[in-house]
């Protein structure tokens, strides 16, 4: 540095939080979804089953929930509307159990085309087929988020708004380090998870 261009004060409380000093780099979901993520991330993925889940279980694991939205997001691509839309396109679902028979085997053949077709695809891209992790996710995922039909569920909404207002608050103030990428939030068992994908 030129002489005067930091005065002691600065330099002082810079070599105080110099650990905290962090560069994040992240990908788009774009990138995200175009390609093998490298090695280090689908490590990073692949330590989960090292680290079990607490007391919410194996199957609430915010990383199984992202894989199945993301398989739906691929087959919406591709087809152009939502898994579990009935007719494909032509309206809102109802509820599973209140649906007719032929709503309902729509749906099942919509969960089983994600489950066995997508979302081994995202694994697959993530860098995780055939890890523990992979092993984690079942069918029962696929037929949730099938079911839902792409619904943005207002309280959810309203607990992903706030942690995304906080991380903007520490990227306005440059205090604290922001979260790395992917935030993902289990609404089923109150559970959020961040993830460098």
């Amino acid at each position: 540095l030129p002489a005067g261009a930091a005065g002691e004060e600065e330099l002082r409380t810079f070599c105080k939080n110099c650990r905290f000093v962090r560069r994040i780099a992240t990908r788009s979901a774009e990138e995200e979804l175009a390609g093998p993520a490298d090695a280090r991330i689908a490590e990073e993925l692949r330590e989960l089953a090292d680290d079990p889940p607490g007391e919410y279980g194996v199957e609430h694991v915010p990383l199984l929930w992202l894989v199945a939205v993301r398989a739906c997001e691929l087959y919406q691509a591709e087809k152009g509307v939502y898994p579990g839309g009935f007719g494909h396109g032509d309206g809102a679902p109802e509820e599973w159990g209140a649906a007719g028979e032929e709503e309902t085997a729509a749906l099942a053949k919509d969960a089983e085309e994600i489950w066995s077709t997508y979302i081994p695809r995202v694994l697959d891209i993530y860098g995780i087929k055939g890890s523990d992790v992979a092993k984690w996710i079942t069918k029962d995922h696929a037929v949730e988020v099938v079911r839902y039909f792409a619904a943005e569920v207002h309280n959810i909404s309203a607990v992903v708004g706030g942690v995304a207002a906080q991380e903007a608050v520490k990227l306005i103030t440059k205090q604290f380090v922001p979260m790395d990428n992917t935030y993902v939030f289990n609404g089923i068992a109150s559970v959020g998870g961040v993830y460098r994908l």
